[in-house]
């Protein structure tokens, strides 16, 4: 029996856009072998190599995004993905001017570095840099085991090996998209969950749009968080429907927060949940963070204004300062608010079944609906200020004498209900003045 079987608490913020998100420990699905069961946890990327995992492994990388911050959490998670993604990268030159250099930044298995580049001569064509940018990758001297394949357009790169993942920084002339196909991740995450339901945060090794698209639909009903960070540069154009990001808020994904960044492997959704995450519901908002360990990105302002209108969020820099904004997800509401409703509905219900467990009696009469309302105003009234307006919060409950036979025959109290003002944040500012001598 579930504890929505006996306190059943809904929410609904009324605010400018949907709502919601999780709190609490994060979990990084990934596909690995160093241990059989699904899920264990560690308190840093090196209690994880210590275990069997590789300092160099995606997963570890993952992991030292999230403990580079401060705070950050205690623990996460690792929920083994049993089938292994196999990589595949898309890339279309979208340049011929000459002179042009085109590179491409690879960061192998074992962590090492390379960069194959193409300069743009005369005469040439798309399907001309193609072919320099392919003999470039077979040329690169400590070997890449990933096969390309020359589609004339465009060209795509597959990893040899299931379960391989590489990094990839292309210069800002070249279009990139993970094309990697979803193996079965709505299975491996139902394993997990099924082994350990006690995370709030989902994460993932790889970020393609198919895998993001089935892990946000797991993590819809499951009120849980899941952060997803995505270097196709379709996003950035704003004409393009249907990319990741436009997907994620056509489906009005209210769990999901997803992030630009500018490698393929940046982790920045990690860093970010792991900034986040040690604070506590409602006291602070998702925007204007530093990331520790994520490389800044410098977008125009209209690539900045097509991430917004899609409901995602970019690192950049205002100001000489770098920031994450706008902090939202997919459906449109904030993520501190989203955060906060699923943190208040648990409050709710552990401290509304405490007083049903700790007292011998709860008898059906007026002063024990008092009881509940008062327990339920005062739960509400702990987040005041940063959370919840001050005396905005009221509880209300039917008389014992109004409520039917059949709901008192069941000890069922009906209809309590309560209405709060969130406290929002501020984001913006609007100033007008005059100065006069």
């Amino acid at each position: 029996m579930s504890l929505d079987t006996i306190v059943q608490i809904n929410i609904t913020a009324q605010s400018t856009s949907p709502s919601r998100a999780g709190f609490g420990t994060p979990l990084a699905a990934g596909f690995h072998t160093v241990f059989a069961n699904r899920v264990r946890a560690y308190a840093s990327g090196a209690e994880m190599v210590t275990d069997g995992f590789l300092a160099t492994d995606p997963l570890v990388r993952l992991v030292n995004k999230v403990f580079s911050q401060n705070p950050k959490v205690t623990s996460i998670k690792i929920g083994r993905r049993a089938s292994a993604p196999i990589q595949k990268l898309n890339f279309i030159p979208t340049d011929i001017t000459v002179g042009l250099d085109y590179t491409m930044a690879f960061t192998r298995m074992d962590g090492t570095t390379e960069t194959a580049t193409y300069k743009v001569v005369t005469a040439d064509t798309v399907a001309l840099i193609i072919d320099g940018l392919i003999t470039a990758i077979g040329a690169l001297s400590g070997g890449l085991d990933m096969t390309p394949t020359d589609n004339v357009t465009d060209f795509d790169l597959l990893a040899d090996v299931a379960g391989d993942l590489f990094n990839v920084v292309v210069n800002k002339k070249m279009d990139i998209k993970d094309t990697t196909v979803d193996p079965g991740l709505a299975a491996d995450l139902a394993a997990i969950r099924a082994e350990d339901a006690d995370w709030f945060g989902l994460l993932l090794d790889s970020n393609s749009e198919a895998e993001c698209l089935a892990a946000a639909v797991f993590a819809e009903p499951l009120e849980v968080m899941f952060g997803c960070n995505s270097y196709d540069t379709e996003i950035l154009d704003a004409v393009v429907v249907d990319d990741l990001f436009s997907d994620l808020k056509a489906a009005g994904h209210a769990r999901t927060f997803p992030i630009w960044s500018g490698s393929v492997l940046s982790y920045a959704a990690a860093a970010w949940m792991g900034d986040r995450f040690p604070a506590d519901p409602g006291t602070s908002t998702w925007a204007f963070k530093q990331l520790a360990s994520v490389t800044v990105d410098t977008l125009s302002s209209a690539q900045q204004a097509a991430v917004e209108g899609k409901n995602g969020n970019h690192y950049n820099t205002v100001a000489g300062v770098n920031i994450t904004f706008d902090g939202k997800v997919s459906a449109g509401e904030f993520i501190d608010i989203v955060r906060f409703i699923s943190f208040l509905r648990a409050r709710l219900q552990e401290n509304v079944f405490a007083l049903l467990v700790n007292l011998p009696k709860v008898p059906f009469t007026d002063p024990s609906v008092d009881l509940f309302k008062g327990e339920i105003g005062a739960t509400i009234r702990r987040n005041e200020p940063d959370a919840i307006v001050p005396g905005t919060t009221v509880v209300t409950a039917p008389l014992v004498a109004d409520i039917s036979s059949t709901n008192r025959i069941n000890r069922l109290l009906p209809d309590v209900k309560f209405d709060s003002q969130l406290a929002g944040a501020i984001h913006a500012l609007k100033i007008d003045g005059v100065l006069t001598i």
